[in-house]
């Protein structure tokens, strides 16, 4: 969670965050294998999570604007 948080926080000027630490049930170590899902959608390539996240943030001002 601290590196996406990390990640975002370029695109949300102002953002404030903490990690206060683990509660009951916690998981660690989590990755995924996006091989499956490109398979299933015929995608070969996908962008770095800083350029998704720009992307993301620019198309969700369009939404407030």
């Amino acid at each position: 969670m601290r590196e996406l948080l990390e990640a975002m926080q370029p695109h949300v000027p102002g953002m404030d965050w903490y990690v206060e630490g683990s509660t009951p049930g916690d998981q660690s170590g989590i990755y995924a294998n996006a091989r499956l899902i490109g398979e299933q959608l015929g995608m070969t390539r996908f962008v770095p999570l800083s350029e998704g996240l720009a992307c993301f943030v620019a198309w969700a001002r369009t939404l407030s604007a």
